[in-house]
């Protein structure tokens, strides 16, 4: 059976958020004909990034979950300052930029570089949503199989210069809806890029 990956922020019967109770309904439709094993974090909630979860390995409705650590939890006034800074400077540089997203969250080094050396073993790698740092720092380094499902919407943070590079790495996209497909190739002209849209249900 062959193996797929499907990276998301937080995943856990516990949390019900739009993206992730989608990456799970996704996963659990998915083992019918793959191998599925879902990349995260060990945060329940969003705030702070908190670990909740014990890192490692655990067996979800027959998915395989692989949690790594939050190095540093979020401090809010250190991101909120951080954010200002990006909101007045969307185009703002590579050092900024990376702080930006370590703050943003959740700050998992070790399941980027997990992604970084083991995606040979994956098929493809399906990676949910658009904003965060788990997002951000797999997607560029995932060679030739890269599924982004970026769960795009009309916010300031997806015209900042930073997320060119993330939408450029998909090798295809599933967006949800027409809009969002709309969005996307409104903003980052990528619509030679492979995709499909389709909802949950």
């Amino acid at each position: 059976m062959k193996k797929i990956a499907i990276i998301n922020q937080r995943y856990g019967l516990e949390v019900n958020g739009g993206s992730e109770l989608y990456s799970r309904q996704i996963a659990e439709r998915l083992k019918a004909k793959y191998e599925v094993e879902v990349l995260t974090s060990c945060a329940v909630e969003y705030v702070k990034w908190q670990n909740y979860y014990k890192e490692g390995v655990e067996d979800i409705n027959g998915v395989t979950v692989r949690r790594f650590k939050t190095v540093h939890e979020r401090i809010p006034k250190v991101f909120s300052a951080l954010d200002s800074e990006m909101l007045s400077n969307p185009n703002a540089g590579e050092e900024l930029s990376d702080r930006w997203i370590e703050h943003m969250g959740p700050y998992c080094p070790e399941l980027v570089e997990y992604v970084d050396e083991h995606q040979d073993e994956y098929e493809a790698i399906i990676v949910v949503t658009y904003l965060y740092y788990t997002a951000v720092k797999s997607i560029v380094r995932i060679k030739n199989k890269a599924i982004f499902i970026p769960t795009a919407h009309q916010e300031p943070f997806i015209h900042f210069d930073m997320y060119k590079k993330v939408f450029g790495a998909a090798d295809a996209f599933v967006f949800l809806t027409d809009e969002e497909k709309d969005l996307v190739h409104s903003i980052f002209h990528n619509e030679d890029v492979p995709y499909e849209v389709c909802g949950v249900g």
